[in-house]
């Protein structure tokens, strides 16, 4: 019996903002069809010049390298919703106006957890990474992390129309149909029958790439108001800080490189008080939101030089948490995202299990903190609060003061184990005066620390050496926040969303890394 002939389609469903009659033009296509529910769009023979032409035609230079390609795009009204068939280039003109998930809705109910050949994710930790890979006997339901993932697009087996094909879905829905175009009614009906069904796929749902671009502005211009008046010094900045999209990158650094208005500024680190600090002394409030927003930071490493990083732009560095008509949204390596309400629900939860001792470490005295900062600036000696902080407590309660002592590395790595060690309680101790999203870098350098700690046997055994740590005993890491004395009682769940995602993600790699963690709250008087 000879093999059906079937036709590869590629649907998109057209944002319900928008109608048949926004389509009556498209730029460089021909409307070959029309009628009240439809029409077809045709670009003919469009001609393209390949970029690797030219490191060829030295060779050749009489031959012609035009490549000529034809697209459609094919727009049909079924029952309340408007859908397009596209060809070719023909995607590429409609992107704006997609539901961007709708072919990934399609999929999750057509493929099953074991059919399941390629996945697509965004994973979000302090940062952005992407994950692509292709899976064998792949079971969602397993995949511990999947709270933390953002699911860009899926493929595997399905069936459609009683036919077994390979399916692929991300804002599209790739399918194979016996039918042509003259019958496409019976497949867009297939379509939402389909989506009035329960998904196959069992993938925990966090996060959703905003992607409309009226709301990205809207959001854009609450970060930059935000932002423009903590400069000014008429906001704080409790659910704002700047981040490197790899955080082990922080370790590589000495100071920071602030490139604005053609000047070139020093920062001891990548923190957004510190960063407005410097500005101010250079140029008091003289800078616009249009100067700020073009500022770049590049990383000066341990041994000197310049490490230009990637993007090192003020958009790629900074770290958002935004509510916006009752919903959350975080910003992340310039890219803003809808938290879900089932994520925060969900991490809510995880964060009440983690050990909380009030009162272990002394109250942050301010007015102390301050006097001796400034005695130490009349005698030349340059400090900070946290390293004030550090010596006292290191002094009256036979800690091992570990704040800007660093473990060499190799050939150029310095890196500092934490800021004290409690040899009686065997703990590593990290401490930073921080509250909201700041407070995830606490938390990253608690994780990474530790991290190799226990994965360097090198690490371990100069640290070992030089402070005297305990070998065999099991560690506990804590984290110290010195934070206003009224956020205590409901600490830690008081804190911003993103601050608590940051806690939670770096809580679970430290302790499958075999440590204990408690949190220790340092009342601020």
């Amino acid at each position: 019996m000879p093999k059906i002939k079937t036709n590869r389609i590629n649907v998109f469903k057209i944002n319900s903002n928008f109608s048949l009659a926004n389509f009556s033009n498209v730029n460089g296509y021909n409307k070959v069809f029309s009628d009240k529910n439809s029409c077809l769009f045709i670009q003919k023979d469009k001609v393209s010049t390949p970029e690797w032409s030219k490191f060829i035609s030295a060779l050749s230079p009489s031959f012609s390298f035009e490549n000529r390609s034809n697209s459609f795009i094919y727009f049909r009204v079924y029952k309340t919703s408007l859908y397009a068939l596209t060809g070719g280039y023909g995607h590429k003109v409609i992107q704006e106006y997609i539901e961007d998930e709708f072919g990934l809705n399609v999929a999750l109910r057509l493929i099953d957890n074991l059919s399941i050949s390629s996945i697509h994710q965004f994973s979000i930790k302090s940062q952005t990474r992407q994950i692509q890979r292709s899976v064998a006997n792949y079971n969602p339901s397993f995949d511990s992390e999947n709270y933390n993932k953002i699911l860009k697009s899926i493929s595997g087996k399905g069936a459609f129309l009683e036919k077994d094909f390979l399916i692929q879905g991300k804002s599209s829905v790739v399918l194979r149909t016996e039918n042509d175009i003259t019958k496409i009614d019976l497949v867009l009906d297939e379509i939402e029958n389909i989506l009035g069904q329960e998904e196959k796929v069992n993938i925990f749902k966090s996060y959703k790439q905003v992607k409309d671009k009226r709301l990205i502005s809207r959001l854009d211009f609450g970060l930059y108001r935000k932002l423009y008046k903590f400069y000014l010094g008429r906001g704080e900045v409790s659910t704002l800080y700047l981040d490197l999209p790899d955080a082990f990158k922080r370790f590589d650094y000495s100071k920071y490189k602030i490139l604005i208005n053609g000047r070139n500024i020093e920062a001891n680190e990548l923190d957004i008080n510190e960063i407005k600090s410097r500005l101010y002394e250079e140029f008091q409030d003289g800078l616009s939101i249009k100067n700020i927003l073009t500022l770049r930071i590049d990383g000066i490493l341990i041994e000197g030089g310049n490490d230009i990083y990637n993007n090192s732009s003020l958009d790629r560095l900074i770290v958002c948490e935004s509510m916006l008509d009752n919903q959350c949204y975080i910003k992340l390596d310039g890219k803003w995202f809808q938290v879900l309400d089932n994520i925060i629900q969900f991490i809510d939860d995880k964060i009440k299990n983690i050990s909380v001792e009030i009162g272990y470490l002394p109250d942050w005295n301010v007015i102390d903190i301050e006097n001796i900062i400034l005695f130490n600036n009349s005698i030349g000696k340059k400090s900070y609060a946290e390293q004030v902080y550090n010596e006292k407590l290191a002094e009256d309660n036979n800690f091992t003061l570990l704040d800007r002592n660093l473990i060499q590395l190799g050939s150029h790595s310095k890196i500092e184990l934490a800021d004290l060690y409690d040899s009686s309680k065997n703990r590593f101790i990290h401490v930073k005066n921080t509250w909201g999203a700041q407070a995830s870098y606490l938390f990253s350098q608690a994780f990474v620390s530790s991290e190799l700690y226990v994965n360097s046997k090198d690490f371990r055994d100069e640290c070992q050496k030089h402070f005297k740590i305990q070998s065999s005993e099991r560690k506990t890491i804590v984290i110290a926040m010195a934070i206003e004395s009224k956020k205590i009682n409901d600490f830690p769940l008081n804190m911003s969303y993103f601050a608590k995602l940051s806690l939670y993600n770096a809580v679970s790699n430290i302790r499958n890394n075999g440590y204990d963690v408690v949190l220790a709250p340092i009342s601020i008087i």
